[in-house]
């Protein structure tokens, strides 16, 4: 993977040289120097890691970072930066590709927690029902749990009791999906349930005189 960064230590400047005598291959001179061509006057620029010249009038990438929660791209003709670029996640890496120029960062790491719901009662004979689940990530900037997230299961995952005692949801970690292919994502699951206890007992006995 190519990591491509212009350093100001690490250039050189190639003025008046001809298309033919021009450096090429790896390491023929320092990643990011310039070459002037003679004829045209047009200005090339080098990347040691692959070798090639390309058009300097180009516009492309020098830094890829996460800024905000949001990956920020960085370009050679301004300051300026794009919020709309394509980014690649290759395990725990993201990239960018433009103009043949690679570059990379760390990929943003989510933390999704995902609560089922409970509900507990006291034993009235009736049914009582857990139903659903809450989600929250730890960069909403970056990741919309109502979209990103996909549960497996059908419908809405639910559980119902009557009887005295403990019914579980049945959640796990495999009942969801990340659907956001920007992020390295981490999901916690804390099952849901219903419970519900003894009603208190009723003290029937009538107080009398001795």
């Amino acid at each position: 993977m190519i990591s491509y960064t212009v350093s100001k230590a690490n250039y050189c400047e190639l003025w008046s040289l001809s298309t033919d005598t021009k450096p090429t291959g790896f390491g023929a001179v320092p990643n990011g120097s310039l070459f002037t061509e003679i004829d045209t006057k047009k200005t090339y620029r080098f990347n040691g890691e692959t070798g090639d010249w390309f058009d300097n009038a180009a516009k492309y990438p020098t830094k890829l970072e996460v800024a905000d929660g949001a990956y920020k791209v960085t370009y050679s003709d301004s300051s300026a930066s794009s919020d709309t670029v394509t980014i690649v996640l290759d395990g725990e890496t993201a990239y960018y590709t433009e103009n043949s120029i690679t570059v990379s960062c760390d990929a943003i790491e989510v933390a999704v927690t995902i609560t089922g719901d409970v509900t507990t009662a006291t034993y009235d004979g009736e049914e009582h029902t857990a139903s659903g689940y809450t989600a929250e990530a730890d960069n909403s900037a970056t990741f919309a749990v109502a979209t990103d997230i996909e549960y497996l299961g059908e419908g809405t995952p639910s559980v119902s009791r009557t009887e005295v005692g403990k019914s579980m949801m049945g959640l796990s970690e495999e009942d969801f999906r990340n659907k956001n292919d920007q992020c390295v994502v981490t999901i916690t699951v804390t099952d849901g349930y219903v419970e519900i206890e003894e009603a208190p007992a009723q003290d029937d006995s009538e107080g009398g005189e001795n």
